[in-house]
């Protein structure tokens, strides 16, 4: 099912030239390893593939693509709804396969240690509308019903009914369903996203609070519109400036978790970032905290750009907190690799 799923999106974007101008492809190619200083290692290697097109002027189209292991990773038509009906705000619709963007702050390291909240649990099927007002105040609905697809999906799915044995039994037996088919069964869940956020009221300065409700992330079936005090309230602000003449970035991100609305737990996270760049080389350190553990951890990476399309890269996290009593625990991870740029989409 998701590789003949994939092969219908292909044969789509294939006819996507008929009736879309502009488009632009990309992607990256990446080598890489990964290993945890003890026994474990893995491979990091990606293929990935993106375009982008202009439907008209007020529709565009994302894709992105993991190649090797046949996955959409993204899939999002924008639609411009403040312009196409002359509003006097900025209105925008993205639907299909999306990523919500709260929580979206200048990356500065690239482990996004100053990223300090991320409850997105991936890209969903769904909808997400922000409006605009002044370039300033956004306001921002995201949903997805995860739940009614999932019982869509169910309902497809070919199953048998069997023993341990392998035999055939009655409904009205002890029974153990196995999926013959490979559509995913997982619960999903459903999401509701609300915030609002304030963008650069000076430069560099971004603040923004949300309400998040996710289904399977809280225990649930599915987004449940009489139990909102199910989600979670945060609010974070983050900063990020240039040092254009030094070649440096820094950045630095604070949120406060109310959970369970209605109650008093709480949680305080933050974090900084740097980045510095000179000549073909860029290094980044990241270090974040919360009210647990001052300091709980410590990333750097290193970048080398020879040329345009190719980049070197290596990377350490380090846990800082109490629970890293020893050398094993302290080093979390490692990675190096290559990366090759096949576009410019």
């Amino acid at each position: 099912m998701k590789k003949m799923f994939f092969l219908f999106v292909l044969l789509g974007l294939i006819a996507l030239p008929m009736f879309a101008s502009d488009i632009t492809f990309g992607g990256d190619l990446t080598y890489g390893v990964i290993t945890d200083f003890a026994d474990n290692e893995g491979d990091t290697s990606t293929v990935n593939f993106d375009i982008k097109a202009t439907i008209d002027d007020y529709n565009s189209l994302v894709v992105e693509f993991d190649v090797e292991n046949q996955e959409l990773d993204k899939a999002i038509v924008t639609t411009e709804i403040g312009a196409l009906f002359e509003l006097p705000i900025g209105l925008t619709l993205d639907w299909g396969y999306i990523d919500p963007g709260c929580n979206q702050f200048h990356k500065i390291s690239e482990y996004e240690n100053e990223k300090v909240f991320d409850l997105s649990e991936g890209d969903y099927w769904g909808l997400d509308l922000v409006a605009t007002i002044n370039d300033m105040v956004e306001i921002e609905v995201a949903f997805d019903p995860g739940q009614y697809m999932q019982g869509e999906l169910e309902e497809e799915a070919e199953t048998t009914l069997i023993d341990d044995n392998g035999t055939p039994l009655d409904e009205s037996d002890d029974i153990t369903y196995v999926i013959e088919d490979d559509v995913a069964l997982e619960d999903n869940g459903g999401k509701l996203l609300i915030g609002l956020a304030i963008t650069e009221p000076i430069p560099g300065l971004n603040a923004e609070v949300y309400y998040y409700q996710s289904g399977s992330g809280m225990g649930g079936s599915g987004v449940d519109m009489d139990e909102l005090d199910q989600g979670v309230i945060i609010f974070d602000v983050g900063y990020s400036m240039e040092m254009d003449d030094f070649g440096l970035e820094a950045g630095a991100g604070l949120g406060y978790l109310l959970e369970d609305v209605g109650d008093d737990g709480t949680n305080l996270m933050y974090g900084v970032g740097l980045a510095a760049t000179y000549s073909i080389a860029t290094l980044t350190v990241g270090l974040d905290g919360n009210n647990q553990d001052a300091l709980n951890g410590l990333t750097a990476t290193v970048e080398v750009a020879p040329i345009d399309l190719i980049s070197i890269y290596g990377g350490i996290a380090l846990a800082l907190n109490e629970t890293a009593t020893n050398a094993e625990q302290t080093f979390q991870d490692a990675d190096l690799g290559i990366c090759i740029a096949l576009g410019a989409a």
